[in-house]
This record gives C-alpha cells, sequence and structure tokens, in this order.
C-alpha cells in the first residue's frame, strides 16, 4: 500500500510544476527500496565489474591476437541502467509540504577498466570496476550531466580502485569499487588464469588451448553457494561458433539497514541459486544468432530464448551492427521483493572497428538494452529498466 501511495505522489509531483523546487532529496531508510539501493553496488560491481570485464572482452581479444610476442590488450566500458530501482525519498529545497515525500527513481552505472599482457607463455592481468547509484533530478539535461562526469570520474576511479576504499554509502547513492588482479599461464594445451578479486576472493578460469572447453569461478566460501561456470566456449565450425555450458549463479536476502542507513550484520540470510544450462549458437549463415537457456534450480523454468541478427563478421571484430529479442524469466525472488515472470527483452548495437582483428586492432561499441537476461541475473529488481552501454578495446 505504502508503494502504491507513493507511486502516486511520484505522478502527481511530476505534473506539478513546484517539482522542479524540489531538491537535495534524502532516501528513507528501513524501506525496501533503500535496502536495493544499498546492496545495488553490490550486484552492480559484480554485473559490470573486474572479472566480467576481463572474460567477455580481454581475455577474447589477447587470444585472437595469437603468441607473437608480447601482446597487450586494454579497454574501458561504462555502463548507465536508468530507473534500476526506486527510493521513497524526502526532499527538501523549496519542495512544496503536499511533495517532500516521494518516490526517485535510482539510475545505477559502472565504468570497467583493465589491461592485459602477455608474452604467449607467462602473462599478467589487472581489471577493475568503479560502480555508482544517483537520483537523477527531473531535468534530463541534468541526468546527462551527471552520468558524463561519471564517466570521467570513474574510469580514473577504476583505474586505481585497489588504492581506494572498497565502499561508500551516503544515502540511496551508493559507490563501490572492485578489482581483480592476477597472472597468466599458457601451456599450449591448457591456460590457466588466476587472481584475486577486491570484493569476493580468488578467481579461477581454466581452459582448454587448442579444445574449446573452459571452467570458471569466483570463490568466497567453501560451499556450492558460489558463482561457476564450465562447458564449451568458441567452438568453431561452418556452423559459426558454439557455446555450450551450465552456470550457477547465488542469490542471497539483502543485509538488513540499521537507522543511520548502514548495511548490518545479518547472519543466516535466505539464499538460493539459480542453476542453468545454456546453448548458444552464433552467426548461423553469417548473421543468425540463437540462445536458449534452462533453468533447473530453484525451479524449471525457459530462462532466457532469443534470436538475433548482424551483419557479416560481427563477432570476428569487424564493424557493423545488431539487433536482438526474446523473452526472459526469472524465478520468484521474494527477498527482494522481485515477483518471477515471462518478460520481452531487447538488444541493440552497434560496432566500429579499426585495423585487422589478430594484429593491432581497436574496436568500440555502443548499445541499448532491456531485460537483458545477464542483466537481470545480477539486477533482479531492475524489470523494464533501460541500459546504455559504450565502450572500446584495444590490441597494441
Amino acid at each position: 500500500m505504502i508503494s502504491i501511495l507513493l507511486s502516486m505522489q511520484l505522478a502527481i509531483a511530476q505534473d506539478d510544476p513546484a517539482w522542479q523546487d524540489c531538491q537535495n532529496d534524502q532516501a528513507i531508510a528501513g524501506t525496501a527500496g533503500f535496502a536495493n539501493a544499498q546492496a545495488g553496488k553490490i550486484t552492480n560491481a559484480q554485473a559490470y565489474g573486474a572479472v566480467g570485464f576481463a572474460e567477455s572482452r580481454l581475455f577474447p581479444k589477447l587470444e585472437d591476437a595469437g603468441d607473437d610476442g608480447w601482446t597487450t590488450t586494454g579497454g574501458v566500458r561504462y555502463t548507465v541502467t536508468m530507473g534500476a530501482t526506486h527510493l521513497p525519498t524526502l526532499e527538501g529545497g523549496g519542495c512544496p509540504d503536499q511533495l517532500r515525500i516521494t518516490s526517485r527513481a535510482l539510475d545505477l552505472a559502472a565504468t570497467s577498466f583493465g589491461v592485459v599482457a602477455s608474452n604467449g607463455t607467462f602473462g599478467i592481468f589487472y581489471a577493475s570496476s568503479l560502480a555508482y547509484g544517483i537520483t537523477p533530478q527531473a531535468d534530463p539535461r541534468l541526468r546527462f550531466m551527471y552520468h558524463g562526469a561519471g564517466f570521467v570520474y570513474g574510469t580514473v576511479g577504476a583505474a586505481f580502485a585497489p588504492v581506494l576504499p572498497g565502499t561508500y554509502r551516503q544515502g540511496g547513492g551508493p559507490l563501490s569499487t572492485d578489482y581483480v588482479i592476477g597472472g597468466i599461464f599458457d601451456a599450449d594445451a591448457v591456460v590457466a588464469n588466476a587472481g584475486f578479486v577486491g570484493s569476493t576472493g580468488f578467481y579461477f578460469d581454466v581452459r582448454g588451448g587448442k579444445l574449446p572447453w573452459f571452467a570458471t569461478a569466483l570463490l568466497n566460501q567453501l560451499s556450492l553457494d558460489n558463482y561457476a561456470k564450465g562447458g564449451i566456449s568458441r567452438a568453431k565450425s561452418k556452423a559459426g561458433e558454439s557455446f555450450v555450458f551450465a552456470r550457477n549463479v547465488p542469490f542471497s536476502a539483502l543485509p538488513r539497514t540499521d537507522s543511520a542507513g548502514n548495511l548490518a550484520p545479518t547472519p543466516d540470510l535466505p539464499r538460493t541459486n539459480l542453476t542453468t544450462g545454456h546453448i548458444d549458437q552464433r552467426s548461423l549463415g553469417g548473421i543468425l544468432d540463437v540462445e536458449a537457456a534452462l533453468a533447473v534450480l530453484p525451479s524449471v523454468i525457459v530462462h532466457d530464448a532469443h534470436v538475433g541478427l548482424h551483419t557479416n563478421g560481427y563477432h570476428d571484430g569487424k564493424a557493423g551492427a545488431l539487433i536482438q529479442g526474446g523473452i526472459v524469466e526469472l524465478p520468484d525472488l521474494f527477498f527482494y521483493g522481485v515477483e518471477g515472470g515471462r518478460k520481452p527483452q531487447f538488444r541493440a548495437e552497434v560496432h566500429g572497428a579499426g585495423g585487422e582483428p589478430g594484429e593491432k586492432h581497436a574496436i568500440g561499441h555502443v548499445a541499448v538494452t532491456m531485460n537483458d537476461a545477464d542483466h537481470l541475473v545480477l539486477f533482479p529488481y531492475a524489470q523494464g529498466a533501460v541500459s546504455v552501454e559504450f565502450g572500446f578495446e584495444g590490441t597494441f
């Protein structure tokens, strides 16, 4: 009932010119929206953080570059999820009395930065992220300005993540840094990456040097409640590129907050695991992608099913465009206030490239997504929110 009243109040407020006088808002602690915002920095860092960026953007680029002496890859990525959740807020400034208590959207954003270097046998890697949340003002120009500044300062902050405090909380706009630093050993038949993750514990990734198998884990406790992923990756054939793998993503209830809004130690939080099997076939006929994922825990559902069309050579580092659509489904996660169900998903992405893949090569991308399956796994409460992402990687 409270959330309904706040939503009605927000709708009324946005149509009221006096809403423009509402400034210096303060999140109301002790509410579900506040708890989601406080913990949003955790899932945001995981979603766009150090390990994910290294795995999805840097390691594949290093692999494609070959073993001809020392090779270095590096890049940056910036993502904003607009309206990922909503916060009950107390408005300040010259806000009229009837608009003092309302609800504001919370934007979550993250910058990821990384560098990987290898001589073909030994290597080192460093990847990092800085994540933050803001309650944007009603004026879209101010929203754009805040996130533009966030990209600049976030890139610098991500680069120096190991020497910065891990988490800073102020009301509903948390800020956190995360990083992974480690080494690479390429024995031709097996490639192993291992490192220390600032927020989680230890990262391990082992894959075949000639055969396309892999196994990845983030370990922060001796139990099955860890992130793990393994199977076949980037198996090339005349049909294109194939991925067949299983994945486990742990969820735990959000810690409680005290009267000051600080996360309080909460033992024995409810937990569950989302365990899924994935089949992903890319570049059928050079232009078609098909992916399906079936969840077996905590319930049997079709977690992800989508198709995509793209220009020829899109997944090989060439310039082009992709458009993708389908459905996504989450289980009930009531400790996040999330009711499961099927939702439409959408992705549109454009690549620009320079140089030749496998040599000195740079690529940039811009993407707009809604209800992306990987995104919702880490932002379960961000259903229906739109994300904007851009970034670039280069080999030199």
